[in-house]
């Protein structure tokens, strides 16, 4: 999803120079991408079914609840946006007279989803990052081993400390 997104975003600006006739044509080579709708359905029912997992964690949880929100409002923006433009194009079959509106409408509408993609994956990236701090273990006691004498102690208050008293 992010490649797509932002390959809509980085051939923007070259896209927007184009002759009526090249810009038809380069549209052509978008026949077959709205397969790639799997995998919005998927990053959205896993993100949503990440965020049912860990409602517990709370500072996880609103970042999940930020991707889920970006990945939901591109769906908004392609379908008030994008997809009328692609119905009135017949998927860039065809140039109505007003084709440069269309274009601007479609190029800048899949700009802002190329945003909301990326908003939506460091999003994730920080509940990913959220979720997995270190928890101790309430059964955690540091250790101190005696090399010399061959017995292990416990110590309190020196958690993450291994001594050697060699």
């Amino acid at each position: 999803m992010l490649g797509a997104s932002v390959g809509h975003l980085l051939e923007l600006p070259h896209k927007m120079q184009l002759s009526a006739a090249d810009y038809l044509t380069v549209q052509q080579t978008y026949q077959g991408w709205n397969r790639l709708g799997f995998a919005i359905v998927v990053s959205l029912s896993s993100s949503i079914t990440l965020a049912a997992l860990l409602r517990a964690n709370r500072s996880a949880f609103v970042w999940l609840l930020t991707a889920i929100s970006a990945i939901a409002v591109g769906q908004v923006v392609f379908w008030t946006w994008t997809f009328p433009v692609n119905t009135e194009t017949q998927n860039w079959t065809i140039l109505p007279e007003q084709w440069m509106r269309l274009r601007s409408q479609w190029e800048y509408s899949h700009a802002a989803g190329a945003a909301l993609t990326v908003i939506a994956l460091l999003a994730l990236a920080l509940a990913a990052l959220r979720s997995a701090r270190v928890r101790k273990s309430p059964t955690s006691v540091p250790v101190h081993k005696n090399w010399k004498e061959g017995r292990v102690s416990i110590r309190r208050g020196q958690v993450g400390k291994f001594e050697n008293d060699c």
